[in-house]
């Protein structure tokens, strides 16, 4: 995603750190408006005072961090755990089988007195937890969760990674020059850790000539930002000043940091054109450390990189993902997106959110059973399983029978691939676009649609700003109706955030031809890697993401919790969803739930948000533990289920999530 001010010569910039935190570009061009801007800028100040909270301390027990990161296939290890409220623990806990523990001890973790503050001695001492880990032979490479347990309930979750490599250790002290670097021996998983201001942690690797390597460092910390460099020793390992720092050869399609669900990778690949000893240094920009900035470096032949999808395996359940470029598009999703919803008949009709009928002529709207002959039946995917080049032309267009399901590649900068299709009649299309290979932002596919005279009618470049009530605009909004000069000062332009939508959905008011045109945004992309998948279909209302905001209830006997999930209704959806969990322990009941309507925004949010946004709801579920209620000594693996509801009909189970939940004592 980037962002875009538009300015002039007389501008005067905001500080960074305001428009940091408002994501606002202001455009001053008068003394009224630099005092308004300097107005703004108190009232974001006040604001922010005014939402720090007065205790960053947990309430219930918390892991901050926990190393080693990672063990082998059936070995046994020390694990150290650090956090806030793990006082009392006595189990380690993990969901998924293949991983069990015993704790050793507790320790309470002093604070050294010359780095005391006033503000340390207010908060809650940290505790460390000592634990013996057994790691099945049989266990499953990927990442687990484990998490503590004590009296006062179940910890957060912390991830830990199953590993089929040889597993070391980083050693205190004795790696952190280049010259003492440690020699390792490829395949090979490292377990390490930025603790001091400056560390760099350095590894020296031997190599074959021609041999290709993949790197990848895997950590969980959320302002860890590490980083990765490769240098050549030149024969000498005596200074800083004989080593030559080399540039990864493969970083325009490979180097990259991806957000994973419980973490983030940073990856990169080199081919060695000479044999000999290099060396991999580990650190963090700025130097910045913390006992948190534990990682896993692996290095491996560049083979695992196309076996990293099972390394990445984890014991959450499955997130059904909508708009995300990673999400796998294949034949049968069309049939996943009736799961999520219901079929109704020829004469029957949903609402759309402005209370307008969708048209009964909408093909994904109908059951074929009831129905008469569609204009093409949404559930025959034809699968176009790789684009002819060339293929730039609309006279060199592949014409594509709906719904279709196409494979392609920009195989070289400025190279566009344009397909045809043809519609009999108004209706409403999806277009969702997959990068299995290279994503955002290596490649940032633009999708446009064309007539049949080329002109672009849409393009899934989405423009939008955030104004909400809890915003800083809002308080903009405030002083501009207090100032007594409208006319002269105010606001005279905002910035937007600009991204590439991988759905996009097009109301197409009359049949005709039309065009599909892909290609990199940047024009200077493009390779073999640079793989797509893109799926043209009919419209189908559904149920789309669904997120479960806990990830645990510790449950005081006689007392209530809630527990949010957040739903999205997608491509037209009105009708209604039921929530049930499964599970729960003796004595532990749901109360009547309640739905939060979404905040008003004061302006437009978004252009064209019907082409790209689902309508979003939260719903809340009240858990209440009665007095009588059994105190469980482990957790209990709850799951919370949704079902579509339309024309008073259920539709089938769709999981939701799964958290642990414990009744506990005051």
């Amino acid at each position: 995603m980037s962002k875009y001010s538009y300015q002039n010569k007389e501008d005067v910039s905001l500080t960074d750190d305001v428009l940091k935190n408002s994501f606002l570009y202001s455009r001053i061009s008068s003394i009224c408006e630099i005092s308004l801007a300097i107005t703004m800028i108190l009232a974001f100040t006040v604001k922010s005072i005014a939402q720090v909270p007065e205790s960053q301390d947990p309430t219930e027990p918390k892991i901050d961090w926990v190393f080693p990161m990672g063990g082998e296939q059936g070995s046994s290890i020390k694990v150290k755990f650090e956090g806030k409220l793990l006082d009392g623990v006595y189990a380690v806990w993990a969901p998924k089988e293949g991983l069990w523990g015993k704790v050793l001890a507790v320790q309470e973790i002093s604070v050294d007195d010359n780095y005391e503050t006033s503000e340390t001695k207010k908060s809650q001492k940290k505790q460390r937890v000592l634990v013996k880990l057994e790691i099945s032979s049989k266990a499953k490479t990927g990442i687990y969760s484990l998490r503590l347990v004590s009296k006062k309930g179940v910890s957060n979750p912390v991830t830990f990674v199953v590993n089929g490599e040889r597993i070391i250790q980083e050693s205190s002290n004795s790696n952190r020059v280049p010259h003492q670097s440690r020699p390792v021996k490829h395949p090979v998983a490292i377990n390490g850790a930025i603790d001091q201001p400056g560390e760099v942690n350095y590894y020296s690797v031997m190599v074959s000539s021609n041999e290709e390597l993949l790197f990848q460092l895997f950590t969980v910390a959320e302002t860890f930002q590490p980083t990765i460099r490769l240098y050549d020793s030149k024969g000498s390992w005596l200074s800083d000043e004989s080593l030559l720092q080399l540039e990864f050869n493969q970083e325009t399609e490979y180097m990259r940091t991806q957000k994973l669900e419980l973490g983030s990778l940073r990856q990169t690949r080199h081919r060695f054109n000479k044999a000999g000893h290099y060396i991999v240094a580990i650190g963090s920009i700025y130097g910045k450390s913390d006992s948190s900035f534990v990682y896993q470096l692996k290095i491996t032949g560049v083979d695992s990189y196309l076996r990293q999808a099972e390394w990445f395996q984890h014991d959450r359940v499955p997130k059904w993902s909508e708009r995300k470029y990673t999400r796998k598009l294949t034949p049968t999703r069309i049939d996943d997106l009736w799961s999520r919803t219901i079929r109704i008949g020829k004469h029957e009709s949903q609402k759309s959110h402005d209370n307008q009928l969708l048209p009964q002529s909408t093909d994904s709207l109908q059951d074929p059973e009831n129905s008469g002959p569609p204009m093409f039946t949404d559930n025959d995917v034809t699968v176009v399983s790789d684009e002819k080049e060339p293929n730039g032309r609309q006279v060199q267009a592949v014409t594509l029978n709906l719904p279709s399901l196409v494979t392609g590649t920009i195989e070289n900068p400025g190279d566009i691939d344009l397909y045809h299709f043809k519609l009999s009649e108004a209706r409403s299309l999806v277009f969702e676009i997959e990068t299995p290979n290279v994503p955002p932002s290596a490649f940032n596919p633009s999708l446009k649609v064309l007539d049949s005279e080329g002109h672009e009618l849409i393009n899934n470049k989405h423009r939008k700003i955030a104004l909400t009530r809890q915003d800083p605009i809002f308080l903009i909004e405030l002083l501009k109706q207090h100032l007594s000069d409208k006319g002269t000062c105010g606001i005279t332009s905002l910035s937007f955030f600009e991204s590439l939508e991988a759905k996009m959905i097009v109301k197409f008011a009359v049949g005709g031809s039309y065009y599909l045109q892909i290609g990199d945004i940047t024009s200077q992309k493009g390779g073999s890697g640079f793989k797509y998948r893109l799926m043209v279909r009919g419209q189908i209302p559904h149920i789309g993401e669904l997120n479960l905001e806990e990830d645990r209830v510790n449950l005081v006997l006689n007392q209530v919790k809630k527990i949010k999930v957040t739903t999205g209704l997608e491509e037209g959806f009105t009708g209604d969803v039921a929530f049930s969990l499964e599970g729960l322990p003796s004595g532990v009941r749901t109360l009547t739930a309640t739905t939060v309507e979404p905040k008003e925004p004061i302006g437009p949010t978004t252009e064209r948000q019907e082409n790209f946004s689902a309508f979003v709801n939260d719903v809340i579920i009240l858990l209440r533990a009665d007095p009588a209620a059994p105190i469980t000594k482990m957790p209990f693996m709850v799951k919370v289920w949704a079902q579509p509801v339309l024309n008073n009909r259920l539709g089938s189970k769709l999981l939701v999530g799964e958290m642990p939940l414990m009744v506990t004592t005051p």
